[in-house]
């Protein structure tokens, strides 16, 4: 038994460590996504192509996919404390060498592995298994939280380092990014205190001696992965791959003007810091497999909206309003399920497995509409794939069980195959 008074620090740190990972989020995101910024600068002074350092982007996807179930292996193994110090010091060693590099070679050992590699090793997943294990009261919230710094910093961060690009240069810019990356490694090492293997919420799961084998085993045992996992797939196909990469050059084809479109873009990503919250809210009062399957049903029926943008701008704000707020509102429903069904003890693996299943359908989705749109040269079938693809995303969801309180769904490891 714990006494209020250490209840009471126990929830202070929890709701610390939450800001924590807001931040830490903030930091993986924005560094990622200077890519973009920086495509022009870098074609400019080193004539790189962009379908170069496009590629590089993608190279940097991959490593982000090994690493994302190998850290979060590791966060259940050890705890969270070293998955932080080790993705934080990576991307802070990859934002001070990028204003060193000047050869191809160097931008994808630095860029590509390194950045990679950090960007992969502390992610939404990893931010989700640690929170759980800290916050027990209020906890999809509490996710919800921590998992919208990434849209959140990214809003702040990015044009903030446009601005000192202009001012400083974009050497001096990364500097800047890399010292305050770095300055958020001791904050962690302090309140991921006495978090090895456990944590004060660490919950049912696999026991903390079991071994890689029998951790696959039982998630390979579990219905509620499988569910889960291919829900994810497909909500991979329906954002990271179909609208990132062709919400922009569709509204083109539409003859809305750039500008517009770009700002409707900036207007998704604001709602995706909305529906993140707003899911993890609702994520500890309802049922959340009704409420998962109604993000993915909700999305199939704007990309009926979508169809019929056209040359109206309005139609297309009504689409990214709608779309963002279900864009990111899976992650805390599916984490906060992982934890009660399957467990906070495999956390970290279950999501990091089920990250890289998202961006593997990021990545079928992202190569189905460029062959689709050269084989018709429109995109009405990308549309109708996906809304088939959401609507079946919305059934899966529907055959999961909630299970609020019950103890987690595979009550012991099954032995390794």
């Amino acid at each position: 038994m714990t006494s209020p008074s250490e209840h009471a620090v126990a929830r202070t740190q929890g709701w610390a460590i939450v800001g924590l990972c807001f931040v830490a989020l903030a930091f993986t995101f924005t560094s990622r996504n200077t890519l973009g910024l920086m495509m022009s600068v870098w074609g400019a002074e080193y004539g790189w192509s962009k379908s170069f350092l496009a590629a590089g982007g993608s190279i940097a996807l991959l490593a982000m996919a090994v690493a994302a179930p190998v850290s979060g292996n590791i966060l259940d193994r050890f705890g969270p404390r070293i998955v932080f110090i080790c993705g934080l010091s990576a991307i802070a060693v990859t934002m001070l060498l990028l204003p060193l590099v000047s050869e191809p070679w160097q931008f994808i050992v630095v860029y590509c592995a390194i950045g990679g590699l950090g960007y992969g090793i502390l992610g939404l997943p990893q931010a989700a298994a640690t929170v759980s294990r800290f916050v027990a009261d209020n906890r999809g919230l509490a996710i919800g939280i921590a998992q919208s710094g990434g849209n959140a910093g990214q809003l702040a961060l990015i044009p903030l380092f446009a601005l000192l690009i202009a001012a400083i240069g974009w050497r001096g810019s990364y500097v800047l990014l890399g010292i305050a990356a770095a300055m958020l490694v001791p904050l962690a090492v302090y309140l991921l205190r006495g978090a090895r293997g456990g944590g004060l919420a660490a919950g049912p799961g696999a026991p903390a001696n079991d071994t890689l084998g029998q951790r696959f085993a039982l998630l390979k045992a579990s219905p509620t992965f499988r569910l889960l996992f291919a829900g994810f797939v497909i909500c991979g196909f329906t954002t990271a791959g179909v609208i990132e990469v062709h919400l922009l050059p569709y509204a083109e084809t539409c003859g809305l003007p750039a500008m517009g479109s770009a700002t409707a873009y900036g207007v998704l990503c604001a709602f995706n810091v909305v529906g993140i919250i707003l899911a993890g809210y609702l994520s500890d009062r309802v049922h959340r497999p009704t409420l998962l399957a109604a993000c993915y049903f909700i999305r199939a029926a704007v990309f009926v909206l979508l169809i019929n943008v056209g040359d109206d701008l309005a139609l297309l704000f009504a689409f990214a309003v709608v779309f963002g707020t279900t864009n990111f509102a899976t992650m805390p429903i599916i984490a906060s399920l992982v934890a009660s069904q399957i467990g906070v003890r495999v956390m970290g693996l279950t999501l990091g497995l089920m990250l890289g299943g998202h961006w593997l359908g990021g990545a079928a989705g992202a190569y189905l509409g460029g062959a689709l749109f050269d084989l018709t040269r429109r995109y009405d079938e990308l549309w109708l794939v996906a809304i088939a693809f959401a609507v079946l995303a919305g059934l899966l969801a529907l055959a999961v069980r909630d299970g609020r309180g019950a103890p987690a769904e595979p009550r012991r490891v099954p032995a390794a195959a």
